[in-house]
């Protein structure tokens, strides 16, 4: 027995000399082998060079002996960085470096000269020849040697400067060393002609110069005032207010003057158009204008477009629609009014609308709204609230508002007339096309309706994000559906009202959503086609799309959304402003 314990003992010794164990304390003071200890065991692959952790007690040992370093590479020193010697330990692969080298420094040698002119300053380039750093040194531009008797002489003239030029014999180039004053006009007496000041043109003194002979003139005086005479009055009518139109005896300027009666009541028929100026309700202008308690005639450009005239930089114009008339459009089913706004010539004006005894602050969503006129711009005026009743004072009060109109020349120039378009939304009524469409809830979009032409998509806001959408309502949709058509025909007009596309036309896209229902669960909104206008056909009469088998999508809740975009995101002048389109046709009803 106690020859077979000696036997494990030398085992036990022989395996511990191999793994490196060592006797220590609970405290890591190595003790005798009679006191409580127990034997360091450490991770296999380490070396005593090595600092070590016992895998028991988690004592650290540092290393007890030296590394065994071998050269692996040395590393040449360069211009700028210093040279060593890589070392690897033979038994830990520990990487260490030595026998450093300081850096060598740039060796510049001379590559390049260019000698200065009197035009450009000259250099020597210096490249290294170790590196091919480089650097140069300036050296100052020549001064200019003029010859003598190279001075060429140019005299002065009534309007024009006299100049002195030489010849510099170093560059070879002619250089003017000196100016002299123009002379001026000198009169001829007896040769002086007055022009009176007219309303048209200013007036001055013409002089015939006794030195060139070209004439000139001075002694300038102000325009006249225009001379106006009453030519026709007129009184009002539902289409505008009095006024009277005034000509110049002088010049024949036309000016219209608003008088002091409002324009008049529409009497509308039962079929909607009224028996006096025979213009239908979506025709008709139901808005008043006054300015300082003056009607403002407010004459017809055409069905659609309303000038309103005003004669100073900035003033107010109150609006308002008649009782009555409010009456007849809720009886309608007008829901909306949108007014939109644009000028004739481009120039940068605007107006803000501002709501008035807080009647319009409602309808208005409680905030006034300015627009410039460089696109058209518009303004949204809602006639229900969200239960679909009329907002208070419609119908009873009519409804009032301000607009505040900005002359915004960089000149100094008024505001001589602004075209002023409203037309109004109705609830979806299968007989009435003009309702068929509808603008989403973020109010981005506004949609006017015009028998025999067609539709107008206008986008309303003022950004660069160049994209609208407007959606064929849902009701339209279904009821075409249970009729028995499988198909829409979108047809697309290059102008509308003479009006033709804002901006490029050609960077004009759109793309058309549905929602897909898949095996009788929620529907999915897909894109079911995607396509550019393109300006139309090369004729320019426009061009059509299909949409094929209409009875796949799922329009219980939803219509057929249509986007439209522009690819000139960042450039104005493509904003796309106006959509045109002629005519939704059902097609594919399948016979009995």
């Amino acid at each position: 027995m106690r020859k077979v314990m000696k036997i494990g003992l030398a085992l036990l010794m022989s395996l511990t000399g191999a793994t490196g164990l060592f006797a220590c304390s609970p405290s890591g003071i190595e003790t005798s082998s009679s006191q409580a200890s127990h034997v360091h065991t450490f991770a296999e692959g380490t070396f005593p060079c090595q600092e070590r952790k016992c895998l028991e007690c988690g004592l650290t040992i540092p290393p007890s002996a030296e590394h065994d370093n071998e050269l692996r590479r040395t590393v040449s020193p360069t211009c700028l960085n210093k040279g060593y010697s890589v070392y690897a330990c033979k038994n830990c692969g520990t990487i260490s470096q030595g026998d450093f080298v300081s850096p060598l420094g740039h060796d510049y040698q001379k590559a390049t000269e260019l000698a200065p002119t009197c035009s450009s300053v000259g250099y020597t380039e210096y490249v290294c020849s170790r590196c091919e750093d480089s650097y140069k040194q300036y050296l100052p531009s020549l001064e200019h040697h003029f010859q003598e008797g190279s001075a060429v002489v140019t005299p002065p003239t009534c309007t024009h400067y006299g100049t002195t030029s030489e010849h510099c014999s170093t560059c070879g180039q002619d250089f003017i060393t000196e100016y002299t004053a123009p002379l001026g006009h000198v009169a001829t007496p007896g040769k002086d002609k007055v022009i009176a000041p007219t309303c048209t043109r200013e007036g001055r003194t013409e002089h015939l110069c006794s030195t060139c002979g070209e004439t000139y003139s001075d002694s300038y005086q102000p325009k006249l005032d225009h001379s106006f005479v009453v030519t026709a009055i007129e009184d009002a009518t539902c289409a505008h207010a009095s006024y009277l139109e005034k000509t110049c005896t002088s010049c024949g300027l036309v000016r219209i003057e608003g008088g002091e009666e409002q324009k008049k009541d529409h009497s509308f028929q039962e079929d909607g158009v009224c028996s006096a100026c025979h213009k239908s309700f979506r025709e008709a202008n139901f808005l008043r204008f006054r300015k300082n308690g003056k009607a403002i005639p407010c004459l017809d450009n055409d069905s659609y477009e309303h000038l309103i005239y005003s004669q100073s930089g900035e003033e107010t114009i109150d609006v308002s629609i008649s009782p009555s008339d409010m009456s007849y459009l809720l009886s309608k089913d007008v829901s909306r009014m949108t007014l939109l706004g644009g000028s004739h010539d481009g120039a940068a004006r605007g107006y803000e609308f501002q709501g008035k005894d807080n009647r319009v602050s409602a309808v208005a969503r409680g905030s006034s709204q300015g627009f410039d006129f460089e696109r058209t711009s518009a303004f949204r005026l809602d006639f229900l609230d969200s239960e679909g009743a009329p907002l208070s004072s419609l119908g009873k009060e009519g409804l009032s508002f301000a607009m505040t109109l900005t002359s915004k020349e960089e000149d100094g120039s008024v505001l001589d007339e602004f075209p002023l378009r409203c037309y109004f939304s109705t609830s979806y009524s299968e007989s009435d096309p003009s309702s068929y469409l509808a603008e989403p809830s973020t109010g981005e979009s506004a949609i006017e309706y015009v028998e025999g032409k067609g539709y107008r998509l206008d986008y309303l806001k003022e950004d660069n994000l160049n994209s609208f959408a407007v959606s064929i309502r849902p009701e339209i949709m279904r009821a075409k559906m249970e009729e028995g058509y499988t198909s829409l025909t979108l047809t697309f007009a290059p102008n509308f009202e003479g009006e033709s596309y804002a901006g490029s036309s050609l960077e004009c896209a759109y793309d058309i959503f549905a929602y897909q229902a898949e095996n009788g669960e929620n529907a999915e909104r897909v894109r079911v086609a995607s396509q550019w206008i393109c300006g139309g056909t090369p004729a320019g009469d426009g061009f059509s799309h299909v949409l094929e088998n209409l009875n796949q999508y799922d329009f219980s809740e939803n219509g057929l959304e249509m986007n439209f975009s522009s690819c000139g995101w960042n450039d104005p002048s493509k904003f796309v402003g106006h959509i045109f389109l002629g005519n939704l046709a059902f097609g594919g009803k399948a016979s009995v």
